[in-house]
């Protein structure tokens, strides 16, 4: 038989992110090239088709988990024309090898099937990408590319133009004389280094990459994007299907560029959007949060604190299909005062990892125009592959101002018992209200109901760091 060897290299350029500028080599690690045998019968990988590959094969059928073959030994090794790997194959390759001690042609060592390739691993934090660009990627962005017209097109989709002349360079005129390039551009969730490793190639009717995520560690829920690229001989591509195994991972929440996004709404209208109990069940100045993984949880939460139309509204976007692939991090949070929504909250304010989802919104009142009691609602959606159960934490920050305080101090759920203590300081307000407060005890009373509230810690903190701005004094005796 004539010699055949195929040559492939391949090599990874992965995980860009918007923070530096485009395309650097950060954290680049070269591994040396790796030769693999596509010889039809060689199950080890051996390089040649003997006997041995007889006992491989029975001894994967036996033990798997300790013998099993590797993803190209599985292709090399069904050559008896029925699909999947048995004893029978076993059988044709003693036939095959018995055949080839009678036959001195078939010992020749021209009898090679070779393929060589190279994974390479660029890592890059920067601005390459286009904006709006995470639908078209969020299940794998693939195609086999087979001149520099192709290369432009399908860089153009995503890339920058700096980044597509990179790449243009790279992949010239001269590089597609003699190859055809397999490129997939996929989202990675979350993690500030390369999650994603190329593990192998497998060359059969259909190329496989086995490309894994690897998310042990994840330093914090940043979205970045993969771009790996196979270089192929031509004579080692025949129109094989590309199957990317990393393509039915780390898939991102459907219909969003990220795997995870937040959006808030704000409802002010007691009796129309609101139950009349709303503030009952949020309990002023306290979260009404939930993971919510369906939409009967979901409609749960919603009925006691929104009308029918709202909760309508929120089944229709949040519906099985949406659970199918994510849940809902859910919270609904007293405002006091101002005409529109003063919670602040954007994606890069949710930190995901194994451990934690940590949440973090800002009070954004300033001086605000009314004093209009009103609930914000925050929804967090997190794709199903990033949540396991981990806790939620809400850590909602304030920028308050003297008017918004005071609002929160009059709405306290008051209670009409009888002071647990003494008072340690006195604040009057400008409508001439008089509040009797207990930092220790984390309590206030208000004069004129003559009546106990629980003072909470954001707003003893808020009193002690602004005493001097709102008058607040000793109580005396």
């Amino acid at each position: 038989m004539k010699k055949r060897i195929f040559t492939a290299v391949l090599s990874a350029a992965m995980c860009c992110t918007a923070v530096v500028p485009a395309m650097t080599s950060i954290g680049t690690s070269d591994i040396e090239p790796t030769s693999i045998s596509c010889l039809k019968g060689d199950a080890n990988l051996d390089s040649k088709a003997t006997i041995a590959d007889s006992v491989a094969v029975l001894q994967h059928i036996g033990n798997r988990d300790k013998y099993g073959l590797k993803p190209q030994g599985l292709i090399n090794a069904d050559i008896d024309g029925i699909a999947g790997v048995t004893a029978n194959d076993a059988l044709e390759m003693q036939k095959i090898d018995s055949q080839k001690h009678s036959d001195e042609e078939n010992t020749s060592s021209d009898d090679v099937c070779q393929i060589l390739y190279k994974t390479k691993i660029d890592w890059d934090m920067g601005g390459s990408f286009k904006e709006d660009i995470w639908e078209k990627i969020s299940g794998g962005y693939s195609g086999v590319i087979t001149n520099t017209d192709e290369l432009k097109a399908y860089m153009s989709e995503i890339y920058k133009e700096e980044t597509v002349n990179k790449y243009l360079e790279k992949y010239n005129d001269a590089f597609f004389e003699k190859n055809v390039l397999l490129a997939d551009s996929i989202i990675q969730g979350s993690g500030t280094s390369p999650k994603l490793t190329i593990e192998s190639v497998s060359f059969g009717d259909t190329i496989i990459v086995d490309a894994q995520w690897h998310h042990d560690e994840v330093e914090a829920a940043v979205v970045s994007m993969c771009f790996a690229q196979i270089a192929l001989s031509k004579d080692a591509y025949t129109g094989q299907e590309i199957e990317w195994t990393c393509n039915k991972k780390e898939l991102p929440f459907e219909g969003s560029k990220l795997t995870h996004t937040t959006e808030k709404d704000w409802y002010c209208d007691f009796g129309n959007e609101l139950t009349e109990k709303a503030l009952d069940v949020i309990e002023i100045h306290k979260n009404y949060d939930a993971v919510i993984t369906n939409t009967s949880e979901l409609k749960e939460y919603l009925s006691p604190v929104y009308r029918e139309d709202l909760i309508i509204k929120y089944l229709k976007k949040y519906d099985d299909s949406f659970f199918n692939n994510n849940v809902l991090i859910a919270n609904s949070v007293f405002q006091c005062s101002g005409a529109d929504g003063k919670l602040e909250i954007h994606d890069n304010n949710v930190n995901i990892s194994n451990e934690a989802i940590d949440i973090t919104a800002k009070w954004n009142c300033g001086d605000a125009e009314i004093e209009m009691i009103s609930v914000c609602f925050v929804q967090v959606s997190v794709a199903k592959e990033l949540y396991s159960g981990q806790p939620v934490n809400w850590n909602i920050y304030n920028d308050y101002s003297k008017e918004l305080v005071f609002c929160w101090l009059d709405n306290l759920d008051y209670i009409p018992i009888t002071c647990d203590g003494l008072p340690e300081y006195e604040l009057t307000a400008d409508d001439g209200t008089v509040y009797l407060l207990n930092f220790s005890g984390k309590w206030i009373w208000k004069k004129g109901i003559d009546a106990e509230a629980k003072l909470p810690d954001d707003i003893i903190l808020w009193l002690k760091n602004n005493a001097g701005s709102v008058k607040l004094k000793e109580a005396s005796y």
